[in-house]
């Protein structure tokens, strides 16, 4: 999947702030909005940082409260990796664990196109795995599996009851074979 895949479910829209706007008034955004992070742009779009909760606490444990009064400009991250629509979930996952932040914001012709969240990344990539969840929870040999036992096969954990089988969780192991009952 691609970022242009997951921007096209959820969207385009991003919440911005201008660079010369008070902390306070970002720290407002961010809660009205329920948000992490804020893009900074200029007047045209353009990213010139991002603003996270984490520049945020750093802030304040460096200036205490005087530090609401602060510019978004001096409290932002400057250097701001980007992604583009091109990109897909596997290198924004490696782009966002190398720098240790959770969003990213997408770039198109040199402009503000969008944002990603590690919550996106991660909602999108559960759901194109489900049917290779649902894969395992059914390929199973009822017979192998004793009455009253639970046993793993093809990292699904599996209970037999009667003559039917629930599913309730998924751990990888092994190779496909059931790996005792208990």
């Amino acid at each position: 999947m691609t970022v242009k895949a997951i921007l096209d479910q959820k969207g385009h829209d991003v919440f911005t702030m201008g660079p010369n706007e008070t902390l306070g008034a970002a720290i407002k955004a961010l809660a009205d909005n329920r948000i992490g992070a804020l893009v900074v742009t200029n007047g045209d779009r353009k990213i010139v940082g991002i603003l996270s909760e984490r520049d945020i606490v750093r802030a304040l444990a460096k200036d205490g409260s005087n530090a609401l009064t602060n510019s978004v400009r001096d409290v932002m991250t400057p250097k701001v990796k980007i992604c583009n629509e091109h990109h897909t979930i596997n290198h924004v996952m490696e782009t966002m664990t190398a720098g240790r932040f959770r969003h990213l914001p997408v770039e198109k012709d040199g402009m503000l196109h969008g944002i990603i969240s590690i919550g996106d990344v991660v909602k999108r990539r559960n759901i194109s795995r489900a049917p290779e969840t649902a894969t395992m929870l059914f390929a199973v040999d009822l017979d192998a599996i004793p009455l009253g036992a639970h046993a793993v096969r093809d990292g699904a954990s599996l209970r037999r009851s009667g003559t039917g089988i629930w599913g309730r969780r998924i751990n990888v192991v092994g190779n496909g074979e059931f790996h005792g009952a208990r």
